[in-house]
């Protein structure tokens, strides 16, 4: 794998507690990090056990004492055994199980895409800028922007795609929690009901992906299996993907 896959390897690397890029085909390894016992940032939730999953590598971050039970349950276990349906029901129930946590066990996965130069496609179906001081109070009032978003603005990465003068779709960045100068993680706060499947956030999405990639960062888009329309946006746009996430996560008491 070279740029940006392993630029991308250091960057979950931080998260994981460990190193992606030392892994090769094929392997598994679980590793403790003290990172799994607090909330995760832009989430809300501890990850008790966060999987990644790329170029047929896996790393599972766990809570410390989780370490040697997660093993046991995935010696002998490959890759896509892993990542499939029974893998992941299994990594879950053990998790609940060891932790007395089954009232508060969620689980959640999704694919991990990123875009380059090359392969970005921009969307001008729609007018589409940056986010002005005059859009705050409609965008804000349709839930579609967040005090989050103000590094984005900030940093020029915060696009809305208008009908007419109305703010209708957003994309941004999350606040950058190590990495900044190399990677942007996409934030898409949505499409207004009415004006889904028209284009918007195809637009606002690859309008803030040109602003990330002419800064020479490479952008990254985390989405949820479940949302199909945030796959085939990040698709149409251009966006490859990188690998597969699986966290098993705990509300905070």
């Amino acid at each position: 794998m070279g740029w940006p896959p392993r630029t991308i390897d250091s960057f979950f690397a931080e998260y994981l507690g460990c190193d992606l890029a030392a892994l090769g085909p094929g392997e598994v390894v679980v590793t403790g990090s003290s990172r799994r016992y607090g909330l995760e940032p832009h989430h809300g939730h501890i990850f008790a056990l966060w999987l990644v999953a790329s170029g047929n590598r896996c790393a599972i971050s766990v809570q410390k004492e989780l370490v040697w039970p997660v093993q046991q349950v995935t010696r002998g276990t490959d890759v896509e055994g892993l990542t499939g349906l029974a893998g992941r029901a299994l990594l879950a129930q053990t998790v609940a199980r060891l932790l007395h946590a089954e009232e508060r066990v969620t689980t959640g996965s999704g694919p991990i895409f990123y875009c380059t130069s090359g392969s970005l496609r921009v969307w001008d179906v729609h007018p589409c800028r940056p986010l002005a001081p005059s859009d705050l109070p409609e965008a804000t009032a349709c839930g579609l922007y967040g005090p989050y978003l103000g590094p984005s603005v900030a940093d020029g990465t915060c696009y809305v795609a208008l009908d007419g003068p109305r703010p209708v779709s957003l994309s941004g960045t999350w606040p950058a929690t190590h990495m900044a100068a190399e990677i942007a993680d996409i934030c898409v706060p949505g499409t207004l009901e009415t004006h889904r499947r028209q284009g918007y956030a195809k637009t606002a999405v690859s309008h803030t992906t040109r602003a990330i990639l002419g800064r020479n960062r490479i952008p990254v888009y985390v989405t949820s299996d479940r949302n199909k329309a945030s796959i085939a946006t990040a698709k149409s746009v251009g966006y490859a993907q990188y690998g597969w996430e699986f966290r098993v996560q705990l509300s905070a008491d």
